[in-house]
């Protein structure tokens, strides 16, 4: 809850909204507590770095995205 609470604070301390939508969707990609506390002890480990390098392209995607999709 408190990486929404950031992004909104940031967005009304004038950042973009591409720059707040890279931040977000890579808060809720990478959290680190649940990477080490529920992914690594279930998950075998190759596992787990294969899902966050897969995952690393997604907030640059989706910040890409909104530029574009702002745009008139």
């Amino acid at each position: 809850m408190v990486g929404f609470s950031i992004g909104a604070a940031a967005l009304k301390g004038g950042a973009g909204a591409p720059q707040v939508i890279a931040y977000v969707s890579a808060w809720a990609l990478f959290a680190l507590q649940r990477l080490f506390i529920w992914e690594m002890p279930v998950m075998p480990p190759r596992l787990v770095w294969l899902r966050v390098a897969a995952s690393l392209p997604l907030p640059f995607l989706a910040a890409a995205g909104a530029m574009l999709l702002g745009r008139p």
